[in-house]
């Protein structure tokens, strides 16, 4: 899912559907920063929120990523 108007950033799998449950871009969170990134062990993503410099950000394991 793309969230407006962070248009270049999609969000996907179980991260989004997280996301989604928490209100989306009305959420705590507000809008993305990232799409989803593989984490440096080749193990799970993760999306960087416009909160994560407050240390808030979301992670998955290996199934779900965006097809």
């Amino acid at each position: 899912m793309t969230y407006f108007p962070a248009w270049q950033y999609q969000v996907c799998g179980k991260i989004r559907v997280k996301y989604d449950s928490l209100g989306g871009p009305n959420s705590f969170l507000l809008l993305p920063t990232s799409s989803n990134i593989t984490n440096g062990d080749g193990v799970g993503q993760r999306v960087t929120f416009e909160l994560t410099e407050l240390g808030h950000e979301f992670q998955q394991v290996a199934d779900g990523f965006c097809g």
